[in-house]
């Protein structure tokens, strides 16, 4: 059959017409013998005087990051036995559990299979360690355990760490070795090492005894070896990446921030008052496609004249918002027939904010409206870096010093002018009532720019050192949130940045500390809370325009007392209940257990308790004599009936058939039939 088989393959050892699993000639190729253990790494033995109902360990020393290899290359005719020994594992509860270990001086981890972990019944502690192989193969180990191995012949004892493998090598030796020609020696002292010959292994004495490992020229030819690698320098690594995302990131511009960067710094001026001056960061190639929008943008104003028409109180606001622009110089009426022929209408329209405490309705301008040939002005314009932190970062940094600051810029875009050569970007439409002719107007201020408070404490750092470095650092748009760590440097830190932004014609307001006392000179329409309860005083003038007498609430010798002043708030309310009393104290206080406090002090004021008396609960009535006397199942019972229900029909086509259902009660067992 070889003779007449058409292929043109051939054996790869003998060159036949034979395939090479089925080869039986022994001139295969050799491999150079080459041995190196640095791991440890779990066989089972094909020795037959090895015992075959043990499992194996590999035992090294402790976990450390680095990458550890062992392998394995056979000669046609030689082999390599790897020191093995029979020790013994101990579990939590002292139960010794024999085992063969594969001995690797070299290794840095240590391992065991999953079945020995199993039969020990031993906890596993999570761990997460790579472990890579040959060609960059990787996986990643989850579980280890601590146990202790023991010696059969010496005294030997130790604590272990085990990385645990379903299965971590395949099974060595890979064939029998003869060893009754082994010259054994008995009864005489060895050397640590000793040879049994020029193509017998090596006697090694260890910590387990005398163990055999090295060469033997002995078996069938074969080609195979093995090589196992342990590597933990990815946890290494893992560890490296996980400080890094922990260090500050480095400032690192893309083409267009540093380019809008670079615009900034070089065209950035201040007129004779000290505001900013600055121009729009625009893309030169692309200014001259931006289009017109006039007639989009005169659309949109007619739609939100309408809407306004709807709302009188909504209309009132917006007036009132438009009315102050143009009166504060942010915005003038143009003549478009003397004006700039290219120009960019940017359409507006209300933002309500009901929880503001100052400016309830705003006008916001949108710059990204799509112009005749599809662009808008935010397309134009250069998108410049992140110069603010994160919200999150500024709020816990803040909240690390003892006394805490908050404040807001007062209309901090309208304090910064923009270039007249850029205004004709920047045009509405508007009239005060629809009586009037449509005006055009352009505004005179950016409608957003932050990077304008960290050039202001670059400019002004030599005047005001303290308030610059928190300008640049504590600012999350134009609101601050920072700190210190005494009343007096609260006083200066405050004192400092309002002098800074007054020097560039912005206005700090919303003023707010946990600790009044920082905030002493501040007049009152610059606070946050205007209408604090001083508890220092003997008296405090309600909303109501009542005067309540609070010695019972707070007095200069007692000091603060959370139940009164939640006492306090729950008369001032109308004796609110447990959720109103609570959410309003949090308003300005955080009372520990407030909740449980505020439930005390309801629960113990006696209008509360007299407006709401309990109701008495009407006794049920005695049982019938049937229910109570014993009598025979089912002699004596109640029925109830319902339906009709409808029932599953036989046939699909059938309508489904109605039944009804009656429902019988023993009045004695109370059973149910």
């Amino acid at each position: 059959m070889a003779r007449n088989c058409s292929s043109e393959s051939t054996c790869r050892n003998c060159r036949g017409h034979n395939h090479t699993l089925i080869c039986t000639s022994t001139s295969q190729q050799s491999f150079q013998g080459n041995v190196s253990h640095t791991t440890g790494s779990l066989s089972r033995p094909r020795n037959p005087s090895s015992q075959r109902n043990e499992e194996h360990v590999s035992s090294a020393s402790a976990v450390q990051p680095g990458t550890t290899n062992s392998s394995i290359q056979e000669a046609s005719r030689n082999k390599i036995l790897l020191a093995t020994a029979v020790i013994l594992l101990v579990d939590g509860s002292g139960g010794e559990y024999p085992v063969r270990a594969l001995l690797d001086s070299g290794s840095e981890c240590s391992f065991i299979t999953e079945r020995v972990t199993q039969r020990m019944g031993i906890r596993r502690v999570r761990v997460s360690i790579a472990i890579a192989g040959i060609g960059q193969s990787s996986t990643r180990v989850l579980p280890k355990i601590r146990s202790t191995i023991k010696s059969l012949i010496t005294d030997f004892v130790t604590a272990i760490e085990l990385l645990i493998f379903p299965k971590v090598t395949v099974d060595l030796p890979s064939m029998s070795v003869d060893v009754t020609s082994w010259s054994l020696p008995t009864g005489i002292q060895l050397q640590v090492e000793n040879s049994l010959g020029d193509t017998l292994p090596t006697l090694v004495n260890s910590a387990f005894g005398w163990i055999v490992s090295g060469k033997v020229s002995e078996g069938a030819p074969r080609s195979a070896f093995v090589c196992n690698v342990a590597s933990t320098a990815d946890l290494h690594n893992d560890m490296k990446r996980f400080w890094a995302i922990e260090d500050e990131p480095t400032t690192a511009y893309s083409p267009e921030e540093a380019l809008c960067e670079k615009i900034f710094s070089e065209i950035v001026t201040r007129d004779s008052d000290g505001r900013y001056v600055v121009r729009l960061p625009l893309k030169s190639d692309l200014l001259d496609n931006l289009g017109d929008n006039r007639r989009s943008a005169l659309h949109s104003y007619r739609l939100i004249e309408n809407l306004l028409g709807r709302d009188p109180g909504l209309a009132t606001e917006y007036r009132k918002f438009m009315d102050e622009y143009f009166q504060l110089g942010h915005m003038e009426r143009i003549d478009e027939n003397n004006a700039s022929s290219q120009a960019f209408f940017l359409p507006h329209h209300p933002v309500i904010r009901a929880e503001s405490s100052t400016t309830k309705v705003r006008v916001v301008f949108d710059a990204s409206c799509k112009s005749a040939t599809g662009r808008s002005l935010n397309d134009v314009m250069l998108v410049g870096p992140t110069v603010q932190q994160d919200l999150r970062s500024i709020i816990i940094r803040s909240r690390l010093h003892p006394i805490m600051l908050i404040a807001d810029i007062t209309k901090m875009y309208r304090q910064i002018r923009l270039h007249p050569g850029d205004t004709h970007l920047q045009r509405i439409f508007w009239r005060s009532t629809p009586d009037e002719p449509i005006g055009v107007y352009e505004l005179k201020t950016v409608t957003y720019a932050t990077r304008v408070i960290s050039q202001l404490a670059t400019d002004e750092k030599c005047h005001y050192l303290l308030a610059a470095e928190v300008a640049c650092k504590d600012f999350y748009v134009d609101d601050l949130f920072t700190g210190t760590k005494t009343v007096n440097e609260a006083i200066e830190l405050r004192k400092q940045m309002e002098a800074m932004f007054n020097s560039a014609g912005m206005k700090l307001r919303k003023w707010a500390s946990n600790v009044p006392a920082s905030l002493q000179d501040v007049p009152e329409e610059n606070r946050a809370i205007k209408d604090l309860v001083d508890f220092d005083k003997d008296h405090t003038e309600l909303a109501s325009g009542k005067t309540v007498n609070m010695d019972y609430v707070c007095s200069k010798q007692s000091g603060y007392n959370p139940a009164l002043n939640s006492k306090f708030y729950h008369e001032r309310l109308l004796h609110a209940a447990v959720q109103l009393l609570t959410n309003t104290i949090r308003l300005r206080f955080w009372i520990l257990v407030g909740r449980s406090l505020a439930r005390q002090i309801v629960q113990t004021c006696i209008v509360c308790f007299r407006a709401k008396p309990k109701l008495v609960e009407q006794f049920m009535a005695e049982l019938p004599s049937a229910r109570v006397t014993a009598s025979r199942p089912f002699s004596i019972v109640g029925i109830d009936f319902w339906g009709p229900i409808y029932l599953k029909p036989r046939h699909r086509r059938d309508s489904p058939p109605k039944a009804y259902v009656a429902v019988f009660i023993c009045f004695a067992t109370k059973a149910v039939h």
